[in-house]
């Protein structure tokens, strides 16, 4: 009993440090490095960020992104964008898609900015897919890197755990760009009953269960609710959390922060043991959602698979 006392006394949770009051509806901020040493990105709009299975032909994800650096952006040269591939098709290596080095102006402090485009054919070509062969729930990974005027190059591989682990951070340098098969807007929206099923670290729940509200998240397949995490442990700040439904499966999205943990923010993401719903014939009244908390102990030294149940009100 001693022992699991220590054990739980080193579960220091900490809030990790934001600019101002967080809100997580404002514009995605990226630091990279210190302002003196590198650059960042920020994500100006996202217009499209999936691509529909049944419309491959003219599907698009499409973004701005603006930098700024200490020179208000002047010395950013390019924007480096990477793809590979993950899915029924196996996997396929890294290969560059795209170099950004023609800027516009914008914005109210006129920062360089560009729109940066990918459609399937584009990727399909340039990993070597065959296109018949696409399915749902596909990934197109994809990696960003800035290039400075003196040739350093700023990544998410070479910046901090803990900035990399907040999604403004990870969301303009690695995302992904998913196949799903689109579906009524209206479908899993509004106020659902959120009841914790399957524990997670140090046993106990990751989310704050009670009354949530859904709705529609970065992209049109993906749904976003508010809660607190780890309530046995105290009172932490709200967290945005988003959900994937992705051509019958019910997905965590991989690698969200819970703004809390051991020294570093817990990551949570997709469970193996995925639950699916049918896609033919929609029933969004009640879903379970099996996720994994702290992925792979990075954080706080064991993974834990939890488990929530969503019922409609």
């Amino acid at each position: 009993m001693k022992k699991h006392i220590q054990k739980i006394s080193l579960f220091v949770f900490m809030v990790l440090a934001a600019v101002s009051c967080r809100d997580e509806s404002l514009l995605p901020v990226v630091p990279f490095d210190d302002l003196e040493k590198g650059a960042f990105a920020r994500l100006v709009e996202l217009r499209a960020g999936t691509f529909d299975l049944f419309a491959l032909g003219t599907a698009q994800y499409s973004a701005t992104v603006e930098f700024d650096d200490d020179n208000s952006g002047q010395n950013v040269a390019e924007y480096r964008v990477y793809a590979s591939f993950d899915g029924a098709q196996g996997m396929k290596a890294e290969q560059l898609a795209k170099t950004y080095s023609s800027f516009t102006v914008g914005g109210e402090r006129g920062l360089p900015r560009t729109d940066i485009t990918f459609t399937p054919a584009e990727l399909i070509s340039l990993l070597n897919l065959d296109e018949s062969l696409l399915d749902g729930g596909d990934v197109f990974n994809m990696r960003a890197e800035i290039v400075m005027n003196d040739g350093r190059v700023f990544g998410g591989d070479n910046s901090s755990a803990n900035l990399v682990a907040e999604p403004p951070f990870n969301s303009l340098f690695n995302w992904a760009i998913t196949v799903v098969c689109e579906f009524d807007s209206a479908l899993w929206t509004g106020d659902y009953q959120m009841t914790t099923t399957g524990l997670g670290i140090f046993a106990t729940p990751t989310f704050t269960d009670g009354v949530v509200t859904f709705e529609e998240g970065a992209t049109s397949t993906s749904r976003t609710f508010v809660t607190r995490p780890y309530p046995a442990f105290g009172v932490f700040s709200e967290r945005t959390f988003t959900i994937n439904f992705i051509c019958g499966d019910i997905l965590m999205a991989d690698g969200q922060a819970t703004g809390v943990g051991c020294g570093s923010s817990t990551l949570l993401g997709t469970s193996p043991n995925v639950t699916t719903y049918d896609a033919n014939n929609i029933d969004d009244s009640s879903f379970t959602l099996n996720f994994l908390d702290d992925i792979g102990g990075a954080s706080c030294g064991a993974e834990a698979a939890g488990q929530v149940v969503f019922t409609k009100l």
